[in-house]
């Protein structure tokens, strides 16, 4: 007896968008709690104030897994997957090339690669958006910061998208996941042993200052640097994809928000926010229970995963008035738990939020007015949430 409804779905199959954020609604309306049967089974929690406890609570749950439906995963991310005190230990270790510091400096560079992006494109009049832009821009900044050639992203787009396909655990996806997590492992592989060989500045070469970097008084051995690196890869690029293909397939269908950002771009800043809120790209986040407690009504045993469903918490009305609708000057968006909270709060928050502000003011800069150019329903991947294509026109410039 689980004491809370018992349900069973699978959030990871692709559906109409949008399907996912309406069950996130049913959900928190019918209950603040379920235990979800799929897989092994798992709690659910669909509150704001609950998934926000869910990520603060270093005494009650662990990090080792955030996937619900796999409590031991053969993959292992850092500094994700690691609980206090050594999540700290690597975390200092990255935070200088991700801080807001590092990222107002190196604006122009983000800049000058959307702005490429932008006008590669613009002539055509339409255009899938989420392979042309949305994918490339993250994929291109990510490469710019760890020092690589913006070209390699014609290698790593379809490794990651290859990846999240297999992520979502449909039988058909994994052996594609399998060949990519094994070509990723293989470039930075290739990327190390060059730096070893030929080391570059560590204060300004991102592989070299990885090499260098001391974890207490030794150096990262090799799973550690491949751990690094496929968490930066995986962690950073499909999620900022999501976001901007989101936020541009609002905009398209709602005249009046498009039309405030080309009068005013200052409420661009503003507009991103609202959209981490309100399209909460990760459905939900996992943690396993390192203790028997109850938590927000489950009885919670040793072992167990709880699911944090991000994109209820997110619309929760106790957290935020109107929650299902998109105010483009929302006030207290920021307080969404998009990026999480707490220790494992995302690494890479300054860099999405620029990539997306960047991106776009130089999509309106010269694609003011845009439109679907489809009658078709458009799909999203389930788990973590993402446009499958976006397909837009518009009067060339």
């Amino acid at each position: 007896d689980v004491g809370c409804p018992v349900v069973h779905f699978d959030f990871t199959v692709a559906a109409e968008a949008g399907s996912y954020h309406e069950l996130a609604k049913v959900l928190r309306d019918w209950s603040p709690t379920y235990f979800n049967t799929l897989a092994q089974g798992f709690w659910m929690v669909t509150t704001y104030d609950a998934v926000r406890d869910m990520f603060e609570r270093q005494d009650l749950f662990s990090s080792t897994s955030f996937v619900a439906t796999d409590p031991d995963p053969a993959f292992r991310m850092l500094p994700t997957q690691v609980d206090a005190p050594d999540h700290l230990k690597y975390r200092r270790i990255l935070n200088p090339w991700f801080s807001a510091a590092t990222i107002k400096r190196r604006e122009h560079e983000i800049r000058a690669i959307a702005r490429r992006l932008v006008e590669e494109i613009v002539e055509t009049g339409g255009c899938d958006v989420v392979s042309r832009f949305c994918m490339r821009l993250p994929t291109e900044v990510y490469l710019l910061f760890v020092g690589q050639p913006t070209q390699d992203a014609d290698l790593m787009v379809p490794w990651v998208e290859a990846f999240f396909d297999g992520y979502t655990g449909a039988p058909d996806t994994v052996e594609p996941m399998q060949a990519a997590l094994e070509s990723l492992h293989e470039y930075y592989r290739q990327i190390l042993a060059d730096r070893a060989a030929n080391m570059r500045d560590p204060s300004t070469d991102f592989f070299s200052n990885l090499l260098t970097a001391k974890f207490d008084d030794r150096l990262l051995d090799a799973d550690e640097l491949q751990d690094i690196c496929f968490e930066l890869t995986t962690a950073s690029l499909d999620t900022t994809r999501a976001h901007m293909g989101y936020l541009l397939w609002h905009l398209a269908q709602h005249d009046d928000d498009r039309q405030r950002l080309n009068e005013d771009m200052s409420l661009v800043p503003k507009a991103v926010e609202e959209s981490l809120r309100y399209h909460a790209i990760v459905f939900g986040d996992g943690r396993k229970a390192i203790k028997d407690e109850e938590f927000y009504g489950c009885n919670l045993k040793q072992g167990d995963m709880m699911f944090g469903v991000i994109a209820s918490a997110n619309r929760d009305p106790s957290r935020f008035a109107d929650p299902d609708k998109f105010i483009i000057d929302r006030p207290g968006a920021a307080t969404h738990l998009g990026f999480a909270t707490g220790p494992h709060k995302c690494l890479g928050l300054h860099l999405a939020r620029r990539d997306l502000q960047i991106g776009l003011e130089e999509w309106h800069r010269l694609i003011p007015d845009y439109e679907l150019d489809t009658r078709e329903p458009l799909l999203e991947r389930g788990s973590q949430l993402s446009l499958m294509s976006l397909p837009l026109r518009w009067r060339p410039r």
